[in-house]
């Protein structure tokens, strides 16, 4: 439960290939589309008893973020994500900030979001379901299926998206309203104020992945 709760803005390599989340190759976003949310830049917490997890967001460009998640072990895990809107509704797209490794792929997490005051949730797009639709339907979203070895030594494979960013779109708003679609909403609750951030992102501040698409289609 817990990584689930943390990966939503923070995806780390490990929740990646432990198909905790989905993953697209393209992002879930058009330039029109992102927005600002000024009341989202600080330190955040579950507000579970059990969890003291803490997510730091800071700002790094004009509508770009970096969250920094550490967990109750010490460890801590940096993601870039960016803000946008369809229609009403509010959404994260994140993508890993460790690039440099080459291990790690610049893939794209979709996660929605309620209002954001002093306590926002978000709900991640369920795998499971997900993975049901396409087993029942591949033709509903372009995916692959890719294979990873564990460290036991046995095959995993996952999901990965390859629709384009249009696509994506038409899938979400044509889910926007199915419960099952997505996860049990995490509860954020802001601990502190955040002290002025520093522009130390290992992508270039506020410099937007390419979208397969022309900004602004849908």
């Amino acid at each position: 439960m817990k990584t689930r709760i943390l990966c939503g803005f923070s995806v780390g390599l490990g929740a990646v290939l432990a198909g905790c989340v989905v993953t697209s190759v393209h992002p879930f976003f058009t330039e029109r589309d992102l927005v600002s949310e000024p009341a989202l830049v600080g330190f955040w917490h579950t507000g579970a008893a059990d969890n003291d997890g803490r997510i730091e967001v800071r700002k790094t460009g004009d509508k770009s973020y970096r969250s920094i998640a550490t967990e109750t072990e010490g460890k801590t895990s940096e993601a870039d994500f960016w803000l946008f809107k369809l229609g009403a509704q509010l959404f994260v797209d994140s993508s890993p900030a460790n690039l440099d490794d080459p291990g790690v792929l610049p893939l794209h997490q979709v996660t929605k979001l309620s209002a954001i005051g002093d306590t926002f949730t978000s709900q991640n797009l369920r795998y499971e379901w997900l993975q049901g639709q396409l087993t029942n339907n591949p033709a509903a979203l372009r995916h692959e299926v890719v294979t990873h070895r564990k460290d036991d030594g046995q095959v995993d494979t996952r999901i990965v998206l390859t629709a384009s960013t249009q696509e994506l779109q038409q899938f979400l708003l044509k889910h926007l309203k199915t419960e099952e679609a997505w996860e049990a909403p995490s509860q954020y609750k802001r601990i502190r104020a955040s002290a002025a951030p520093t522009a130390d992102a290992a992508r270039a501040p506020g410099k937007l992945p390419e979208t397969n698409s022309p900004a602004g289609t849908r």
